[in-house]
């Protein structure tokens, strides 16, 4: 059922730019389809779903990236990583969410600039997000804690 992001190669970013999954980060989005197996599900939200698992799967490798030991990495090809798995999560699946963790790697990165400017996107996304059930679903972080803490950085 969920084929659509497996076998659509290369697919494209936001900006427009192509770009593949990476061996790693297919392990982690086949990870998060485990997740489904032995559900059915109706045909009217499979490609958004499929979508947003696929986006899940992506940010559950960045998280892996981004985090050592509870605090950002403080190695620069990780961040570089965690980077590039969330601008394809948020590509794919355009919940505000990503752009808050985009501004989190910035900033770890030691780009401020980049940092608020993603914070920005996050916020004037975030204020005029109604999500459906799916979202509800895939999303599962406290948002109001979130932009309380992008207000804080812009």
């Amino acid at each position: 059922m969920f084929e659509l992001f497996r076998k659509k190669k290369p697919t494209h970013g936001f900006n427009g730019d192509r770009f593949e999954l990476t061996k790693s980060e297919k392990f982690h989005v086949e990870r998060a389809f485990k997740l489904l197996e032995g559900y059915a599900v109706h045909e009217s939200v499979a490609a958004k779903l499929e979508a947003g698992i696929t986006a899940r799967g992506l940010s559950d490798y960045a998280n892996l990236n981004l985090y050592e030991y509870g605090e950002p990495s403080k190695k620069v090809g990780d961040l570089n990583i965690a980077l590039s798995s969330l601008i394809k999560a948020y590509s794919i699946y355009s919940v505000p969410m990503y752009l808050y963790d985009i501004a989190i790697c910035f900033g770890a990165l030691h780009q401020p600039e980049q940092a608020k400017t993603y914070f920005s996107k996050f916020i004037k996304a975030q204020e005029s997000f109604a999500p459906d059930q799916i979202d509800e679903v895939l999303i599962q972080r406290d948002m109001k804690e979130l932009m309380e803490h992008a207000r804080s950085k812009v």
